[in-house]
């Protein structure tokens, strides 16, 4: 009996293997580019608030962005204030009409110190 097991898997193992197989054909890849749909073209601006009041005189409390177009109103403005890896806070405001400024107010006030960039993202109605 020692003998035959091979026989027996390369007979048995072949079908098993030969269904478990996949073909591949050539062809291409689907790629392209795109620009993401904005509500506004230009750039607001953006200008970081620190505190009044102890502990927050160095702390970041909010965010304000400025020069938001009318087509913007009625959608919403996102902030998230980075250190040198990941989103420290994030915080989100609705667009009035008509577009103009919007202060966003964080969550927990970020230390000046760990504030490396804000980044800002519009989305229209």
């Amino acid at each position: 009996m020692r003998r035959w097991w091979p026989i027996l898997l390369v007979a048995l193992g072949f079908p098993l293997a030969r269904a478990a197989t996949l073909s591949l054909t050539d062809g291409t890849l689907g790629s392209g580019a795109g620009t993401p749909a904005t509500c506004d073209s230009g750039g607001p601006a953006v200008v970081q608030n620190v505190g009044t009041a102890n502990p927050n005189k160095t702390n970041i409390v909010s965010v304000d962005v400025s020069g938001i177009v009318a087509p913007c109103g009625g959608g919403t403005v996102h902030v998230s204030v980075h250190n040198g890896t990941d989103a420290v806070q994030e915080a989100t405001a609705t667009i009035t009409a008509g577009g103009g400024s919007v202060n966003v107010v964080l969550p927990t006030p970020v230390p000046l110190k760990d504030s490396h960039f804000v980044a800002v993202t519009l989305q229209g109605p």
